[in-house]
């Protein structure tokens, strides 16, 4: 099971160790990631099987290409969507103090299915 709300990771100079990218591979989650267009081939080059989204030349830092994933993801029609930061080694389950790794998309779609219990859930 995937999310049904897209998920976007901002990424910067960390092509040669995309962590979050690699962990959603790893499940099978699809995503996009979106960098600099200078980076471009430094991000193609890591063979990451998610989509890549370039920023337009000149937007830099981390609030404006939170701001325009979130425009981009209002011009597809999207009300909810997802920024995963760019350094998360994998997904986990917590219970009764046992650490377990997620092998799906199913805990994410879980939280957008609490998320959508909820009229004003602005961020979840």
């Amino acid at each position: 099971m995937n999310p049904k709300w897209p998920i976007f990771i901002p990424s910067k100079g960390r092509a040669d160790r995309p962590l979050t990218a690699r962990a959603l591979d790893k499940i099978g989650v699809p995503y996009r990631i979106v960098v600099q267009p200078e980076q471009e081939r430094d991000y193609r080059a890591a063979r990451l099987r998610g989509e890549l989204l370039l920023l337009p030349k000149g937007l830099d830092g981390l609030v404006p290409t939170r701001n325009w994933i979130w425009n981009f993801a209002e011009a597809e029609g999207r009300e909810r969507f997802w920024t995963f930061d760019d350094n998360i080694t994998g997904l986990f389950r917590l219970n009764r103090n046992l650490k377990t790794p997620v092998g799906d998309g199913s805990t994410i779609r879980a939280c957008e299915d609490f998320t959508e219990r909820f009229e004003n859930a602005i961020i979840s």
